[in-house]
């Protein structure tokens, strides 16, 4: 059985401290020792955030499997890729962040699937469902609320900010 520890000693046989750390923490959601003085720097960058498992690493390795498999057929691309994502998140485990995109990643996969518009809120509000369902507590977690929070604000002003845009390259500007 593949567990967490015995995949975080191969990065540190292959690479020295505070990089084998870091990438443990990026790739497999372990916590970075805030003993390093790296861990500093990452915080007063405010990319702390970057150290947490989240849907940025399932976009990787959805966006990665997508990559090795083009050619393919688009639904198993998605099939392969919801089977690679669900593998990840059983190793690493379901934090709220990771459930969340988790949950959401299948709303996706599973519109596109069937032929359904996408609808991100849609997907976030059937995940936060899902999750509070399975677990009420976790509606008091700091990590869930700011997960939810973070993706309500990404999915609500996106197409607005894609309009501003949009203005700003017209040529009335």
């Amino acid at each position: 059985m593949i567990d967490i520890e015995s995949l975080a000693t191969y990065s540190f046989h292959a690479l020295y401290e505070p990089n084998a750390s870091l990438l443990n923490s990026i790739v497999l959601g372990i916590p970075f020792p805030k003993a390093f003085s790296s861990y500093e720097d990452v915080h007063r960058a405010g990319l702390v955030h970057v150290l947490v498992l989240s849907g940025g690493n399932l976009t990787i390795l959805g966006r990665t499997v997508e990559v090795i498999t083009e050619g393919f057929n688009k639904k198993f691309q998605l099939v392969l890729i919801l089977l690679v994502i669900t593998f990840f998140c059983f190793i690493v485990g379901f934090k709220a962040p990771l459930l969340r995109s988790y949950l959401m990643s299948i709303c996706t996969i599973v519109a596109l699937l069937i032929g359904r518009p996408l609808i991100g809120l849609f997907g976030l509000f059937v995940s936060g469902i899902v999750i509070l369902i399975i677990d009420r507590a976790i509606f008091t977690s700091i990590s869930f609320q700011l997960s939810y929070g973070a993706t309500l604000g990404i999915l609500s002003f996106t197409p607005l900010l894609e309009a501003h845009m949009r203005y700003l390259r017209s040529e009335d500007f």
